[in-house]
C-alpha cells in the first residue's frame, strides 16, 4: 500500500512538471523560438565537413530576413 501510494505521487509530480519553454520566465519570447537536430554523420559526413556544414548553416539561417539570432550546440551522443 505504501509502495503503491508512493508511486502515485511520484506520477503525478512528473506529470505536473513543465515541459515547455514557454512556462518559464526566461527572458525570451519563446513563442519565436525554433529548434531542430540534425545527425549529418547518417549522411556519412566526416567530422571536418560536419563543423563546415554548421558553419555554413548557421550563416545561411542569420541572413533570412527576420531572423534576430541564430545559435548551434553540439550534443554528445
Amino acid at each position: 500500500m505504501g509502495i503503491s501510494l508512493l508511486l502515485l505521487i511520484s506520477a503525478g509530480l512528473f506529470g505536473k512538471t513543465p515541459d515547455k519553454p514557454v512556462q518559464y520566465r526566461l527572458g525570451i519570447r519563446a513563442d519565436h523560438l525554433m529548434t531542430f537536430s540534425l545527425l549529418p554523420k547518417l549522411n556519412q559526413y566526416t567530422d571536418q565537413s560536419i563543423a563546415a556544414f554548421h558553419t555554413q548553416l548557421t550563416e545561411r539561417l542569420a541572413a533570412i530576413p527576420g531572423v534576430k539570432l541564430v545559435s548551434a550546440s553540439r550534443v554528445p551522443q
